[in-house]
């Protein structure tokens, strides 16, 4: 179970905010919400390079084996899970754009 939950819209967004802090200032609540966007941006970055030091064993076992590094089978069905898994307000191929990145990122470290 995902440990963040995604608005659908500006409006659930405004509700919510209101709800929670009607007696914070407009600046206050811009400051948490920064800050919340910060702490999610050191935990992306840490998963990020949790996969590729998974991706660094697996060129290991790769070289050993003398397995091809290029599995095109692999990265569709990789694409195709997380935009199954995507609820957005992400459309797809822009993640798809973010974890081609990701993907390239690791195939370049396996090397």
């Amino acid at each position: 179970m995902s440990e963040f939950v995604l608005v659908q819209s500006e409006k659930e967004l405004s509700s919510s905010l209101k709800k929670k802090s009607n007696d914070k200032k407009p600046d206050q609540k811009l400051e948490k919400l920064r800050f919340d966007i910060d702490k999610i941006d050191i935990k992306i970055v840490n998963l990020i390079n949790k996969r590729l030091m998974i991706g660094q064993k697996i060129g290991k076992i790769k070289n050993i084996s003398k397995s091809k590094f290029f599995d095109e089978t692999r990265e569709k069905k990789v694409l195709k899970k997380i935009t199954g898994a995507n609820t957005g307000p992400l459309h797809n191929d822009l993640l798809k754009k973010i974890f081609n990145i990701i993907i390239t990122a690791t195939k370049q470290i396996q090397k």
